[in-house]
Formats: C-alpha cells, sequence, structure tokens
C-alpha cells in the first residue's frame, strides 16, 4: 500500500480544480458528476494523465471512485487505502467500504442520500462504466428518481486540457528571448552557414 503524500502543487491545485467543475457541472445543469478510477478500456491500473478520478482528488491508488455534488465530495475506496486517501484527498470525505462490499456497491448505496440534498441529474462518463454497472446504475437511478447525463468528454477532461493548455501559454511568455545580432537579420541560410564555416575555421 502506497502512503506517500501529493506534492503541494498538486494538493495545492484540487479546491481550484473543484470549483471550476461545480462552475461546469452548473452551466451543464449537472448536480453531480460519477468520477470513476478506470480509464477508457476499464483498466484497474490506469496512467495518471488518463485519470480523471486522480487528477479531480489528488487520489493515487489504484481503485476508488467519487461522486461530487454542489456542497460534497465523496471518495469511496477500500481498506488498502483508507490512511493514503485521508492523507492525499483532504478535500473529500472518505468511505471505507465494508469488506465484501465492492466499491461501486458502495457509490450505488450513496446515491439514496442525493435526492434529499437536492440532487436531480448525475453526469456520468459512460465511457469509463461497463454495460452491466451502467445498467444497475441505471435502474437504481430511477428507482431514485434521478436523470443520468452522459458526459463524453467528460466534464474533467476538459478541464484538464483547458489546465494544460493555460500552463503551456504561461511557459511560453515567461520563456526567455535572445536579441539576434544585427549581422545576421536579413541573411540568407546560404550567408549565415559562410559565417558559421569561417567562425569554425578561425578556431
Amino acid at each position: 500500500m502506497q502512503t506517500a503524500k501529493p506534492t503541494p502543487s498538486t494538493s495545492s491545485l484540487i479546491p481550484a480544480r473543484l470549483a471550476a467543475l461545480r462552475t461546469r457541472m452548473r452551466e451543464r445543469g449537472i448536480d453531480a458528476v460519477l468520477v470513476r478510477s478506470t480509464d477508457r478500456y476499464l483498466n484497474e491500473y490506469v496512467p495518471a494523465h488518463e485519470s480523471t478520478r486522480g487528477w479531480i482528488t489528488g487520489f493515487s491508488g489504484s481503485m476508488g471512485d467519487a461522486v461530487i455534488s454542489g456542497d460534497r465530495c465523496v471518495l469511496f475506496i477500500d481498506g488498502r487505502y483508507t490512511l493514503q486517501a485521508a492523507q492525499q484527498a483532504p478535500e473529500f470525505e472518505s468511505r471505507t467500504v465494508t469488506l465484501g462490499t465492492s466499491i461501486e456497491g458502495g457509490w450505488l448505496a450513496f446515491l439514496q442520500e442525493l435526492p434529499a440534498q437536492g440532487v436531480r441529474t448525475i453526469g456520468i462518463e459512460t465511457d469509463r462504466v461497463p454495460a452491466s454497472l451502467y445498467e444497475t446504475l441505471a435502474n437504481k437511478a430511477q428507482t431514485l428518481g434521478l436523470q443520468l447525463v452522459a458526459t463524453t468528454p467528460s466534464l474533467i477532461e476538459e478541464l484538464r486540457r483547458a489546465e494544460s493548455q493555460a500552463a503551456e501559454d504561461l511557459a511560453l511568455r515567461q520563456a526567455p528571448i535572445w536579441p539576434i545580432e544585427p549581422a545576421l537579420v536579413g541573411r540568407t541560410v546560404r550567408e549565415r552557414l559562410a559565417l558559421a564555416k569561417a567562425l569554425f575555421a578561425s578556431e
């Protein structure tokens, strides 16, 4: 079991990411989102750049799903990750599922609490949910009067791309600028190569 804490730079980004996610949820009319630990191929072990769950929670364990609403963030994990989740995802309420209960079973049961909190719509990354689980989820949602909203690409992927682009733009703006010698301005490639050849010949 890994217990390493996230780097300060990562953990400090989580509140801003959650705020941005909630803004996007309001824009789309989505009250809560389900964020799974798998990738599009439903793998358990997912590279960091493919993990929407890791990006929005800071939790790096191999398994653990999250439900995020307007005022709650709940991370469902198994007993291997109780300590790690508390360390890496302090913005989230960590719920360790009981022995014999799957992580999916944990958040399926949690859905019962959502209608009383004003949740009516749930965003689902449908490319990260197997058909059998989606059918179970849809039946549960119908029983509770909840509407599932497919978000593909997911809201989190959209936010991650925007954050990455902003970081690239900032890096470009902060990149050092070197002046070009006036003697080189306007010269052809052939002329510049000749100058370089002369320079190396003189050494």
